[in-house]
């Protein structure tokens, strides 16, 4: 179980940072312009879903289907 944890953990980090890597290079204009909204809301969903092992076993934490 708490390797699974540390699994979905680090994929999770590391979708971020390439979200924030690539936001970087769109704001110097090297790629197409990313809404900002758009980044924020990702990157929140991601954020939100790299809590979700923390939380899970609590009364009102976790992700349903999600076992720890």
């Amino acid at each position: 179980m708490a390797q699974q944890r540390q699994w979905w953990a680090a994929t999770v980090l590391a979708v971020q940072v390439l979200l924030l890597a690539i936001l970087a290079v769109a704001r110097l204009g090297l790629l197409v312009p990313i809404s900002g909204h758009v980044f924020l809301l990702v990157f929140f969903v991601l954020w939100t879903a790299g809590q979700a092992p923390i939380r899970c076993g609590r009364p009102n934490g976790g992700w349903p289907g999600l076992h720890c």
